[in-house]
């Protein structure tokens, strides 16, 4: 008997049957970026491995129908149908079917590279950017509307399953529908009839195009989560209207705008299915197959979503990004062997929003790169490894070196594993950064490594052990002179017992504290996961950071926003930016505003720097005097980021 009969089932949109209800929801790669925003080996390669791996349907990324716009497919260049071609071909013999979101950014975008403004159903203010965004004419409406129907055309010439019109979180058909964006008086706007024209008369575009018997669909947001947008009911009409008029075969379900990204691709702060009381309506309103979104990352998970009887097909995208064999894995009862998603955000919606943009992922470092990532497979010359270190990159380094068939023992000086990850996942909403310390932990389990506590070792203990092979994941040892990016010398005071590190205080130290200041120098997940600590517990806490806002550098993760509004929702949160520590005294820390002389002096029993520490790398030169090659990892090896802990972890064992 199936463990998900659910899943299981196959589905049958428009005469395209799906081996079963697993969808991937079109989601930024950035990997057609090299191939010049082309279709390219990349892509494909990414793809194919979720195909071979269960996936029924992937809908590939926004593809842009018009130079007005950017998109992560440039679908105007005719080098695409090619490539659509080599990857429909591929994904098919593998029995996953592909359909492509298409799309126009509208205002989203920004200017357009003649420098004129952007597209957008009306002119004004726009959420994501400061660029202005100008009304179109009729003339530009009709060239936009050919532009999705040439586009539609080609993509079934060249063997792509369907195609979903991306009419959803803000882009260009979703601000004709939103009276938010759209405040037109001509036959665009309006009435609710009116905002809809827009997205009707590509639809039928694509009919008259494609035929009767091929898939079309869209995605809409089921609200706006914004005063005055659409909300469920307005969402509820238009679904409505296109069933009534036979425009689509199935309807993707999202959520959100760009007034509020961060609940487009929510991180580890929101639960399982968060999008359900928004989407729950909509989705019973369909009538045809629909596809429901919302962090769902286990097929257990998935079955239950389906077992509600309001969707088709539940999409799991970050789930495989981290593990692409989640789905055989789960079908035969290995769900402990599925590499979790942590919901971190980092790389994979934040790996698109730098630059060079190109979706990667914390815990699994072949996302991504798989046209290039080398199998694990077996040493031609298995030997002894040692790791010390049980910290994530010494677990990975572990886990990649037994299953390369070496004899690893691993010794960590601490009383359990996991590193600084067992305190890190102490903070409010931070629990799921630690299923991947589980999953390592288990897989050492798995693969017979020899695990030994509280075990801290030096050269002469290194060498006592006679390994073939050193890997030093020894992590950082937190600074405690109060040495800044912007305050370069020696804090005064900054050796009191009062000032803590960041682990120290998840870890328990500071709990007596009434007023603590925070100071955060790396504008990432600690110093939120320190102050939230705290601030659960009641103390007051001041942050203060030396960059212009709270968790700066997680705006392209779509991860600030929330942090900030949890924050800020306590009373006892002041928040001071721009500032260094610059003494700190028994009762109080004294601020200054960098640039300026510009002083304040803050009461506090507790101080806590969020900096870069000193890597532990002192132990490599003892060895190498003794004649022992050692490999340093993660923290040790002078970087502080839990991705590159695990990947280098990764190549460390990968290059033995």
């Amino acid at each position: 008997m199936s463990r998900y009969p659910l899943i299981e089932r196959p589905l049958d949109i428009n005469g395209c049957i799906l081996r079963n209800r697993i969808v991937r929801a079109a989601h930024g790669t950035l990997l057609a970026f090299p191939n010049g925003f082309v279709v390219g080996d990349d892509l494909i390669a990414y793809h194919v491995e979720r195909a071979r791996n269960g996936v029924a349907l992937s809908i590939l990324e926004t593809a842009n129908v018009h130079p007005s716009s950017f998109g992560a497919i440039q679908a105007f260049l005719p080098g695409n149908d090619e490539g659509w071609h080599k990857l429909a071909t591929a994904c098919n013999a593998e029995g996953m079917k592909v359909f492509q979101q298409l799309y126009h950014g509208g205002s989203t975008r920004g200017a357009t590279g003649d420098g004129k403004g952007a597209w957008s159903a009306s002119g004004g203010p726009v959420p994501w950017h400061s660029d202005p965004a100008i009304p179109m004419s009729k003339d530009m409406i009709d060239t936009a509307i050919a532009a999705y129907v040439d586009v539609a055309r080609r993509c079934k010439a060249a063997g792509i399953n369907g195609v979903e019109l991306h009419a959803a979180h803000g882009y260009l058909v979703h601000e004709f529908l939103s009276p938010l964006s759209n405040r037109r008086t001509d036959d665009y706007g309006g009435s609710p009839e009116n905002r809809m024209r827009f997205l009707v008369e590509i639809l039928r575009g694509f009919r008259d195009a494609l035929g009767p018997d091929y898939p079309v669909g869209v995605r809409l947001s089921a609200s706006e989560l914004a005063p005055g947008g659409l909300e469920p009911p307005d969402i509820v009409r238009i679904v409505e209207r296109l069933q009534d008029d036979k425009l689509i075969d199935f309807l993707d379900v999202s959520l959100a705008t760009y007034a509020s990204p961060d609940m487009q691709v929510a991180a580890m702060h929101e639960p399982v299915g968060y999008e359900r009381p928004w989407a729950d309506p909509v989705a019973r309103a369909a009538r045809v197959p629909t596809f429901i979104n919302g962090r769902f990352n286990t097929l257990r998970e998935a079955e239950d979503m389906l077992a509600t009887g309001i969707c088709d097909m539940v999409s799991i995208v970050r789930g495989l990004i981290a593990d692409p064999q989640l789905i055989p894995k789960s079908l035969a009862g290995r769900e402990d062997e599925v590499r979790p998603c942590i919901g971190c955000n980092q790389q994979c919606i934040g790996g698109v929003n730098v630059f060079p943009p190109r979706m990667t992922c914390v815990v699994n470092v072949n996302a991504g790169l798989e046209l290039t990532a080398q199998p694990i497979g077996t040493s031609a010359m298995p030997g002894k490894l040692l790791v010390v270190g049980g910290g994530p990159s010494g677990l990975e380094a572990a886990r990649t070196a037994a299953l390369r068939g070496h004899k690893v023992v691993l010794h960590e000086a601490g009383d359990a594993l996991g590193g600084n990850m067992r305190f890190a996942r102490r903070a409010p909403c931070r629990a799921d950064i630690g299923k991947i310390i589980d999953y390592q932990i288990r897989e050492l389990e798995n693969h017979g490594v020899e695990i030994v506590l509280n075990s801290p070792l030096d050269a002469a203990g290194i060498a006592a052990i006679g390994a073939d092979h050193v890997i030093l994941a020894t992590g950082m040892e937190p600074r405690r002179d109060g040495l800044q990016r912007f305050f370069q010398l020696p804090v005064q005071g900054a050796h009191l017992p009062h000032v803590r590190s960041m682990v120290e205080v998840l870890a328990g130290a500071g709990d007596d504290a009434t007023h603590a200041v925070v100071f955060d120098d790396l504008g990432t997940y600690p110093a939120v996961a320190v102050a939230e600590y705290l601030l659960a517990r009641g103390k007051k806490v001041t942050f203060a950071s030396s960059l212009q806002a709270v968790a700066e550098r997680l705006a392209a993760a779509f991860n600030q926003r929330p942090h900030v509004a949890r924050l800020s929702g306590y009373d006892s949160f002041e928040f001071f930016p721009n500032q260094s520590v610059v003494e700190i005294r028994e009762g109080s820390a004294r601020l200054r505003q960098i640039g300026t002389e510009i002083e304040r002096t803050i009461p506090a029993d507790l101080v806590c720097f969020c900096s870069v520490g000193e890597p532990r790398d002192g132990l490599q030169a003892e060895l190498g005097k003794a004649g022992i090659a050692s490999t340093l990892t993660g923290d040790a090896s002078g970087r502080f980021d839990l991705g590159h802990a695990i990947r280098s972890g990764h190549e460390a064992a990968m290059a033995i």
